[in-house]
């Protein structure tokens, strides 16, 4: 969970590249509607602040709203450039964490695309570079279509405008049972939130995190547990719980605090009992 920063990528560009490698009259069709994406670009990219304020161009036709969405849907190697270029860009600021998901972290196959604002309801978007979010499948199909609640309030994190909170508000504690378990919840302090945490509370909410942060956690365990049976069998439990605390710290400075393995790995290594069963 770590800002990509505001992307500068020329987006009319590519909106023009896709438009021409089309046929059959839907090229000289989007050639049309050009003038009207580009002042809708404009009008993203003056609201990026507050991007429940967009307001969808209308009415369109069906021809028309086809023709739009066939950009994303068909693809043409112009689009496929395009979305090449914005992965280049984001391996480029955020290496550590570009392969994965940007909306839970977990997956590193990050190959869907999802519309932060919905291509439902604003086709003339479905090939804006800063409307396009690498993600999950899993993700992708829980967000849908929800992006803002009745209110008119965002749902979900932008990770191009929103400046993520660099307090921890992800917390996590290990129990025995039988196992290791897991469970998350987020902080009740309203603070560690930068003033986001209703969008970072439906967020998490509707991708389903804090359950999903769990059902992973197993992984971790197994996979941590040769090193820090070793380690605790040579050094003692203090020793292995330094080795994890030492995790956590790097994955907060080259993910963030929030990324789900940092609590993780903090609440491993306060937990007594855990730390103990792993000497055998």
């Amino acid at each position: 969970m770590r800002s990509f920063g505001r992307l500068t990528l020329d987006t009319l560009t590519y909106f023009t590249a896709i438009a021409e490698a089309k046929y059959m009259g839907r090229d000289e069709r989007l050639k049309a509607l050009e003038p009207m994406v580009g002042v809708q670009y404009k009008s993203y990219a003056e609201s990026v602040d507050e991007l429940a304020g967009v307001t969808a161009y209308g009415p369109l036709s069906l021809v028309e709203r086809d023709d739009l969405l066939h950009c994303y849907g068909a693809p043409t190697q112009a689009l496929l450039k395009m979305l090449g270029d914005i992965e280049d860009r984001h391996r480029a600021v955020c290496p550590a964490v570009a392969a994965l998901c940007q909306y839970c972290g977990l997956n590193h196959d990050a190959s869907d695309w999802d519309h932060y604002l919905p291509q439902a309801k604003f086709p003339e978007f479905s090939v804006l570079t800063k409307n396009l979010v690498p993600c999950c499948g899993r993700c992708n199909g829980l967000k849908g279509d929800e992006w803002i609640d009745g209110q008119g309030r965002r749902r979900i994190l932008s990770f191009y405008y929103d400046k993520l909170p660099t307090t921890q508000f992800l917390h996590a504690v290990v129990r025995m049972d039988g196992a290791p378990v897991a469970e998350f919840t987020l902080s009740s302090n309203v603070a560690a939130y930068g003033g986001l945490e209703s969008t970072v509370r439906h967020h998490f909410t509707q991708l389903q995190l804090l359950q999903r942060f769990s059902e992973a956690a197993p992984n971790v365990f197994s996979e941590m547990e040769p090193d820090l049976g070793h380690t605790v069998k040579q050094f003692g439990t203090g020793a292995a719980a330094l080795m994890l605390n030492k995790k956590a710290i790097s994955l907060s400075a080259s993910h963030s605090p929030n990324y789900w393995k940092v609590p993780l790995y903090q609440a491993m290594a306060g937990n007594d009992d855990y730390m103990e069963s792993l000497g055998g």
